[in-house]
């Protein structure tokens, strides 16, 4: 009832023990039994094996002899064997008594084509379980990356590119936190690009603030050098801008400008307004000049470099109209009327440039300007 159990349950085609009685052609095995199935049972009751029977000619000589020779074996012996209804595996077990005396063979017989059958229903069922759990566990993969990693990310990415954007004319940079707690390496990259975002927001406000200082100093730097510049009676320049603009011209001078002309002019009687109306009229006579220059030479800068003394730097249309625009000084001072700090009187001299250097062309000027103050009081 087991062998008959057994072979219903499993794909084999024969179970079997055996007594293998001698190698030779005829009677060379004693059956000792062999299990049916239910159909065999039903349907093909005289194949029953009986006990002790020869198997007559059903084994030939060369299988015989495999069944023989397994007698001595001490572990499962296998071989192959080609029937007529297809190839066999066979396997044989050794029986043996508890003082190890043989005694019969356990054999099993089973169709190669239901083993290949078997191992490639098996290796079906291997890789769909394989491919299944691939599926679950590359599902589950992308569940947990994207919960752990690509969510994250993108609020990372979200907060970046809105810090970014502010970075554009504004000065209070606000990184908004992503509120990224996975507690891995995306935490942690959150969580430094939050103190970057923070070392960066303080960084631009000390810019900021330092940028504020400089232009502040800037303005003020302007302003004292304008001042330091600046004439503070007149408005005009002063003495420390004439220096500079002298080594400029200098310069310039150095280089073959031609187009350079120098006028200096002089009040005259200042002393005596200043004695006899005092010094308020006598500054009201300077500023009188002053203006007087500035009008005429409107294209120059004028200098104020001593109490009484100014000159003019000529560029431009007022190189090339020098000789008019003395004339028109001329004519706007002798025009004036009024009290004698408003009825000013002045000397005007210039000169031109001619190759040398500019302390020659100054000289020649001021020479210009003393010979017609002398003129001018050989005529009063």
């Amino acid at each position: 009832e087991l062998f008959d159990l057994v072979k219903d349950t499993h794909h084999i085609a024969f179970l079997y023990v055996i007594v293998p009685v001698h190698p030779g052609e005829h009677n060379n095995v004693m059956n000792v039994i062999a299990a049916m199935s239910s159909y065999e049972k039903r349907y093909e009751p005289d194949s029953a094996v009986q006990l002790g029977g020869l198997s007559g000619d059903s084994y030939p000589a060369e299988t015989a002899r495999k069944y023989y020779n397994a007698r001595t074996s001490k572990s499962i012996v296998f071989f192959e064997e080609e029937a007529e209804w297809g190839t066999n595996y066979t396997g044989i077990l050794p029986l043996r008594t508890s003082d190890g005396a043989f005694f019969a063979e356990l054999c099993i017989d089973v169709s190669v084509e239901e083993i290949h059958r078997t191992i490639n229903t098996q290796m079906m069922v291997n890789l769909a379980l394989i491919l299944g759990l691939g599926i679950l566990f590359m599902l589950g993969f992308m569940f947990w990356s994207n919960r752990r990693i690509v969510v994250p990310l993108q609020k990372l990415e979200s907060s970046v590119a809105g810090f970014a954007a502010q970075s554009h004319g504004h000065h209070e940079l606000t990184m908004e936190d992503p509120m990224i707690h996975t507690h891995n390496e995306i935490g942690s990259l959150a969580a430094a690009v939050m103190k970057m975002a923070d070392d960066i927001r303080a960084y631009v406000k000390d810019i900021v603030t330092a940028q504020n200082e400089t232009e502040k100093m800037r303005a003020v730097a302007l302003e004292m050098t304008h001042l330091a510049n600046k004439d503070s009676l007149t408005g005009v320049k002063n003495k420390t801008a004439y220096d500079i603009a002298v080594r400029q011209i200098e310069k310039e001078l150095s280089e073959g400008e031609t187009k350079i002309g120098v006028v200096v002019a002089d009040l005259n009687g200042l002393k005596q307004i200043n004695d006899v109306h005092g010094h308020e009229k006598g500054n009201i006579a300077i500023q009188k000049l002053c203006r007087i220059l500035c009008d005429v030479y409107s294209h120059s800068p004028v200098f104020r470099i001593g109490g009484d003394e100014f000159v003019v730097l000529l560029k431009g249309k007022d190189y090339l109209n020098a000789e008019a625009l003395a004339k028109d000084f001329h004519a706007r001072v002798s025009a004036l009327g009024g009290e004698p700090w408003e009825s000013v009187s002045a000397a005007l001299g210039y000169a031109l440039a001619d190759g040398s250097p500019y302390k020659t062309l100054f000289d020649r000027a001021d020479q210009a300007m003393y010979a017609e103050k002398k003129r001018m009081k050989s005529r009063a």
